[in-house]
């Protein structure tokens, strides 16, 4: 099986499974029938603009947003998704790799083992490799066409801040220095990484932003009546 197959076949695997398991019109009125008669839910208001950085149709279904104020960044459920990742650096040190392994090449079995795989690696990567580049540029016109006004508050919901996310942040920053940030984090270990990113990344000092704790006690519930209704074990 070529490289192009494999992640041709990885992509669309993976987006059956989205649409069968998470992009399902019960279950989002499950969602929002519960959220509302819990009183527990974001306070997001319908003139607010969205970076939407996965797939679902939550905000739509849920927080009766208009498609008009979210750009979903790598593509929504039913249509052509953006799958892979934009880890140059992973990349480069595969290369690096293999480079040393070939000049100081032994021909002996395990060797040849090593750099037959860390090439099969590298070829995987750059099939699904996202092309970051282009998506910031969608998302810095998305933000000119909708927004004409100063920017007063940043919200961060819940995204990992991994080094494929940063560069989004870091944009958002240099477009609209004056915002104050808000940073809402499932684990302390996420609040530790967004303090790191806060200061480190996007050189904001104590004054220009927040992290909270995001603890939705509905969540556990929320998945075990997912899982009885499924009957996922």
């Amino acid at each position: 099986m070529n490289d192009d197959i494999i992640s041709e076949t990885l992509k669309k695997h993976f987006t059956n499974w989205i649409e069968r398991t998470l992009n399902i019109n019960d279950n989002y009125k499950l969602l929002k029938k519960i959220y509302f008669e819990s009183g527990y839910k974001l306070d997001l208001k319908k003139e607010d603009l969205f970076l939407q950085f996965n797939y679902t149709l939550t905000l739509e279904k849920i927080y009766d947003i208009d498609d008009e104020n979210i750009l979903y960044i790598h593509g929504k459920c039913g249509e052509d998704l953006i799958v892979g990742h934009g880890n140059d650096d992973k990349i480069r040190h595969i290369e690096n790799e293999i480079d040393e392994l070939e000049k100081d090449y032994l021909y002996i079995q395990s060797q040849n083992n090593r750099i037959t795989e860390n090439y099969c690696i590298l070829r995987y990567l750059q099939k699904t490799r996202k092309d970051t580049d282009s998506c910031r540029r969608d998302a810095k016109l998305f933000y000119k066409s909708k927004i004409k006004k100063n920017v007063e508050k940043i919200c961060v919901y819940g995204l990992s801040m991994g080094d494929v996310d940063l560069p989004y942040l870091e944009d958002i920053r240099k477009m609209y220095p004056e915002a104050n940030w808000y940073f809402y984090c499932f684990s302390d270990e996420d609040e530790n990484k967004a303090n790191f990113v806060a200061i480190n990344n996007l050189k904001l000092n104590n004054l220009k932003y927040e992290t909270m704790k995001f603890d939705n006690p509905l969540s556990r519930g929320i998945s075990k009546v997912l899982f009885e209704l499924y009957n996922i074990k």
